[in-house]
């Protein structure tokens, strides 16, 4: 029973020494708001500014990307679906920044991203208006 005893806590020490260092990171990624809902009369434009925190420890690399959604299913998941134009125009504002473009959002830090939305005048009748549910995904 001795022997036992000494041989498991000798082979739990050999294991301990032997073992590496397990190392983790984790993302922390927050996007303010997550959600945009306006009413744009055509001809005309609005701004909005985001902002994303990378709370993490590690830097991020970030694609931007504008995309239209559906519902998925009853749990509030979402289905990317294709940009359609339909005579809205996004641009970023930010001198540094491209739409579909990669930049960096080091760990810690903040960026404000700038972006304007018009809607046509030449696709969309002077009196209609119109209810845009948009997205910005960074992935």
């Amino acid at each position: 029973m001795k022997k036992t005893i000494i041989f498991i806590t000798v082979i739990t020490v050999i294991t301990f020494i032997k073992a590496g260092g397990v190392t983790a990171q984790g993302i922390s990624l927050g996007i303010w708001p997550p959600l945009l809902e306006v009413m744009i009369q055509p001809g005309k434009s609005i701004t909005q500014v985001y902002k994303l925190s990378n709370q993490g420890e590690t830097d991020l690399l970030m694609t931007s990307k504008i995309a239209s959604f559906a519902p998925a299913d009853e749990q509030g998941s979402i289905r990317l679906l294709p940009w359609a134009n339909s005579g809205i125009l996004i641009s970023f504002q930010n001198a540094n920044l491209a739409l579909g473009e990669k930049f960096l959002l080091p760990a810690g830090q903040t960026q404000e991203i700038v972006l304007k939305i018009a809607v046509l005048k030449a696709r969309i009748g002077d009196k209609e208006k119109i209810r845009a549910f948009k997205q910005l995904a960074m992935l």
